[in-house]
């Protein structure tokens, strides 16, 4: 069986979880999230990856966190 990784833009990825791109663009200008590959200034992401940890952090928010706090947590 293979194992399929998903790549989503940052575009994709912000449709998929019905969040604004300026926001992506900030996680990821302050390492929250990482793009597995740019191409040119195309950010790309391990989709599945990703989603999922994008999830945490928006929960971690929501219960209070700084995004400072969710990085040292995250990582």
């Amino acid at each position: 069986m293979e194992n399929h990784v998903t790549l989503l833009s940052l575009n994709e990825l912000a449709r998929e979880l019905k969040i604004n791109k300026s926001k992506l663009s900030y996680y990821s200008s302050i390492k929250l999230i990482v793009p597995a590959n740019t191409v040119g200034k195309m950010m790309i992401f391990n989709g599945v990856e990703t989603i999922e940890r994008v999830k945490k952090i928006e929960k971690l928010r929501k219960s209070g966190l700084t995004l400072q706090e969710i990085k040292e947590k995250l990582n």
